[in-house]
């Protein structure tokens, strides 16, 4: 039997999530994030669809988080820009290596 694919999947990545959950997942991977980013990405939270990681070097943190993405992004501007919003739910979608976050009638897009 022959497997679908989702070839959409592969351009275009779309989920929704609870903004509050996500911020405690993500507070709670800090012990793995790099004070200074010598080797690259160590200051980045890495997203893998069904988790979220962090790796200083020393320690490699992960934690199971449906968030629907792959790929990373700076840990202090994301989570600056989480903990500024109000809304609960937040739309995140990622477009040719462009994040864009929605929620309500505002929206951030980070490259």
């Amino acid at each position: 039997m022959m497997k679908k694919r989702k070839i959409l999947d592969t351009i275009k990545e779309k989920n929704i999530i609870n903004r509050k959950e996500l911020l405690k997942v993500l507070d709670d991977l800090k012990i793995g994030l790099a004070t200074s980013n010598i080797l690259g990405r160590m200051d980045h939270y890495l997203f893998m669809n069904d988790r979220i990681a962090t790796y200083n070097g020393d320690a490699f943190m992960v934690m199971e988080f449906p968030i629907g993405l792959s790929g990373s992004i700076r840990a202090s501007e994301f989570q600056k820009l989480l903990s500024e919003m109000d809304s609960d739910k937040l739309e995140l979608v990622l477009d040719a290596g462009q994040l864009s976050m929605n929620m309500g009638k505002s929206a951030f897009g980070l490259a």
